[in-house]
């Protein structure tokens, strides 16, 4: 393995890798899993837990290094669809992110939240970015800041 001009390794092929600035970070998929960060001091966070069972989903472990005060892990069984649960845990009013999990060890947990930071050459002015994340079906969820272009978080 090389290393990269960002500092980086060579990922081996088929390694699965997502960007975190100019970094990419390798990680194991764990398809079946899903985690949600969420809101405890919600009127329905109680009604969370019956939610999921609703789902058929499988309540899982977090690991003992980890605070369990706000995430959430829950095991998805092989018949049912992963990409429709998250999004019906996504529907519940005490849900702040859903998604996939992509690294789990004894002290940490991450998981991808389906939101990106997208940022634009200082040349394209904020109508154009506008435009270019409307074209591609993204939707602006923060406030656009211009330091050197448009920026902002986005969902698919």
């Amino acid at each position: 393995m090389s290393a990269a001009k960002n500092g980086t390794k060579k990922q081996p092929a088929g390694r699965y890798t997502y960007q975190r600035g100019p970094v990419a970070v390798a990680f194991e998929r764990r398809p079946r899993l899903l985690a949600m960060s969420v809101r405890h001091a919600h009127p329905e966070a109680a009604t969370l837990e019956a939610f999921k069972a609703r789902l058929k989903l499988e309540r899982a472990e977090l690991p003992g290094g980890v605070p369990g005060s706000h995430i959430h892990i829950s095991s998805v069984p092989g018949t049912e669809d992963i990409e429709a649960a998250a999004r019906e845990l996504a529907s519940h009013p005490a849900t702040i992110h859903v998604g996939q999990v992509v690294r789990l060890d004894k002290e940490s947990v991450s998981f991808l939240s389906g939101e990106a930071v997208i940022r634009f050459r200082q040349e394209v002015d904020d109508q154009a970015a506008r435009r270019v994340l409307a074209e591609s079906g993204l939707q602006s969820l923060r406030a656009p800041r211009r330091v050197a272009g448009l920026a902002g978080t986005s969902r698919r």
